[in-house]
């Protein structure tokens, strides 16, 4: 059988020993699944918008040793640097199960059917990152869900090998695109 470069990605990723050294360390001192899977995706996904945005970082630094100063900010630069944070809001796209999620046996569901969140739900729960300190704030009052999974009416539950979930391609590549676009604005009209 042959394994996509997604899901080849994210099966190494899961099994990156400083990735699942952190959550045998968080579990020592009895730290919540949920939470443990919020660091965990912290820095794996950091790892993976540091690849993904790092030849623009080589790009940028060769500019500036050739001109002398910093290239100015471009259309292609603020779409590539969007595309880089759009992969990190869509980390949960892949059947509703981030790289900590996995670690940690959690997956995001609809509250309404129970069923896996679609790739373009985890996407719009996740873009709530950009108000993090609200999001904070909620999780601590209500101990479960967060402004993200209030707005669509998702829940982090623990992982069961559910029946008939079928990873759409499609839905996964719209939600990048609409995620880079959507930031792609945000940081241009520098709304945050």
């Amino acid at each position: 059988m042959q394994m996509t470069g997604l899901k080849f990605l994210l099966l190494h990723l899961e099994k990156l020993p400083v990735l699942v050294g952190v959550d045998m360390w968080m579990k020592r001192f009895s730290i919540p699944p949920r939470f443990r899977s919020a660091v965990i995706d912290q820095m794996g996904m950091t790892l993976v918008v540091m690849v993904v945005l790092s030849p623009l970082l080589v790009y940028d630094v060769y500019q500036t040793v050739q001109h002398g100063s910093p290239p100015a900010d471009n259309l292609w630069t603020m779409i590539y640097v969007s595309f880089g944070f759009s992969i990190y809001i869509n980390k949960d796209a892949f059947n509703g199960r981030s790289i900590g999620k996995r670690i940690c046996g959690l997956q995001i569901v609809d509250r309404k059917t129970n069923e896996v969140a679609s790739s373009l739900k985890c996407m719009v729960r996740n873009i709530t990152f950009l108000v993090w300190p609200l999001e904070v704030i909620i999780l601590l009052v209500t101990r479960n869900r967060r402004l993200g999974d209030f707005i669509m009416n998702t829940e982090i539950v623990q992982y069961s090998h559910m029946t008939n979930v079928k990873f759409s391609w499609l839905q996964f590549a719209s939600s990048i695109i609409i995620g880079t676009v959507l930031l792609f604005f945000i940081f241009k009209l520098e709304i945050l």
